[in-house]
């Protein structure tokens, strides 16, 4: 059975979501079934990454910028669009991630069409 993504509140706190992470980071609790998940943007465009498995994620990730995420562990189904570009990925995710997305928009110059 499919649950509702689950969309980061927009009313959340810059410190609040700075606790949590760091909460989840320094959690040495064996039974502990969380992990943080970092998405590196390194691409020219923004995106909005769908994260589904267990549970269902809706993270919108700026461009070259860093978001992360406290996430059940477990595989995951990992997907977007890159700068038009579709990405779809499947991974397990056992422990704090860094999870890196590159997409570089080449333009044309005028010299560059001479060639």
């Amino acid at each position: 059975m499919a649950s509702d993504p689950v969309k980061l509140p927009k009313s959340l706190a810059v410190e609040q979501k700075a606790v949590m992470l760091l909460n989840q980071l320094f959690n040495t609790d064996p039974s502990n079934e969380k992990m943080i998940l970092m998405i590196s943007n390194e691409s020219d465009c923004d995106f909005t990454l769908n994260i589904t498995g267990r549970s269902n994620y809706i993270l919108p990730v700026a461009a070259k910028n860093t978001e992360s995420i406290v996430l059940d562990r477990g595989g995951y189904e990992v997907k977007s669009e890159v700068c038009k570009t579709p990405y779809k990925t499947f991974k397990v995710f056992l422990d704090n991630t860094n999870l890196s997305i590159k997409h570089t928009i080449v333009k044309k110059t005028e010299e560059n069409s001479r060639l």
